[in-house]
């Protein structure tokens, strides 16, 4: 029987929150990775849990961390059972332009640059030891950023399935990929930079710790490279984008060639509503029918079940019109994939 990745099933959903210290206080919910050692700490009835910036006091209810001059502070952390599970969409993950803040897009190509750059220095190694890597990366990157005890966690869980199938262990990484971490984050962030020759030093310097773990993330449309593998229509997504850029979009769609791609992965919905409350701007995204699969449903892997699509790296797209609507104050980009 293959490996499988798990996580610790609970009888409900089961969300940590901790409280600022402001005034009025709020309540700030913990990432995912941090609620599952929390979780899984509490269920064991220990005293407490170390995270990589914070502790938590079970016994007091308190998390503590330290200040700059090294005094301990404590806030009040609380749990809650969620019985039922409400369709959300991450503003984090909407709001955050697909593009590269300078560029509005990357020309059109038929492979990520950044998948291409990684695939080089990996081709020559097994899948099973290309699965050792991505984890070894993840940990690494993990480190440089003081999140070593999320990131060990992640890379646990790929080792799981090391000896597992393709598509199990793809399944991992699109878990993983789903959780709010400061994975998806990093590479996304490094991925939407390799246009830009100014930056050229920083995407390359995380091919080596990022790149293994979005290649295997992106194996997906190779494996199951047919017209069924992804959703046929119209998928949206929210992006804050500044006047300029706007006008590019313009510019561009009355152009010769219209054409450009989004480098990065990108996290779309096909609820229109829900993505449109997020930001100045909408992309409305056609996908037609006839072409094959460059978007992947991940909605059975993930806890936030209304982001379904997963635009592949370099995915192409037309950009056909630029439009604002006075109503909803709000910009909408059509592009056809």
């Amino acid at each position: 029987m293959m490996a499988e990745a798990t996580v610790m099933q609970f009888p409900a959903r089961i969300e940590w929150f901790w409280q600022t210290r402001d005034e009025p206080p709020k309540w700030y919910r913990y990432s995912d990775v941090e609620n599952i050692l929390i979780e899984e700490a509490f269920q064991a009835k220990q005293d407490q849990v170390i995270l990589d910036t914070v502790q938590i006091d079970f016994v007091h209810q308190v998390q503590i961390c330290s200040d700059n001059n090294n005094n301990p502070q404590s806030v009040p952390v609380k749990r809650e059972v969620k019985t039922t599970r409400d369709k959300i969409l991450r503003e984090d993950r909407f709001i955050v332009n697909p593009i590269h803040p300078d560029m509005p897009f990357c020309h059109a190509s038929t492979d990520s640059i950044f998948l291409v750059a990684t695939k080089q220095q990996i081709s020559n190694m097994c899948f099973k030891n290309t699965v050792e890597i991505v984890a070894e990366g993840i940990a690494q990157e993990g480190k440089k950023l003081g999140r070593q005890r999320e990131a060990q966690w992640m890379a646990n869980e790929l080792l799981k399935v090391k000896n597992g199938s393709e598509e199990e262990i793809w399944r991992c990484c699109a878990r993983l990929y789903s959780m709010e971490s400061f994975l998806y984050k990093k590479l996304n962030e490094a991925m939407r930079l390799v246009d830009d020759k100014k930056q050229r030093h920083i995407w390359q310097q995380q091919i080596s710790t990022l790149g293994p773990f979005a290649v295997l993330l992106d194996r997906i449309t190779v494996m199951f490279e047919r017209p069924a593998g992804g959703f046929r229509g119209i998928i949206y997504r929210g992006a804050n984008l500044s006047k300029d850029q706007i006008t590019k979009f313009k510019e561009i769609a009355t152009s010769n060639n219209p054409y450009r791609s989004f480098q990065a992965f990108t996290s779309c919905s096909r609820n229109r509503t829900k993505a449109e409350s997020f930001g100045n701007t909408l992309f409305i995204i056609t996908q037609p029918v006839h072409k094959l699969s460059t978007n992947n449903d991940i909605s059975p892997y993930s806890d936030y079940d209304e982001e379904e699509e997963l635009l592949s790296p370099a995915y192409r797209f037309r950009i056909r019109n630029v439009e604002f609507n006075v109503k909803k104050k709000k910009h909408y980009i059509y592009l056809d994939g």
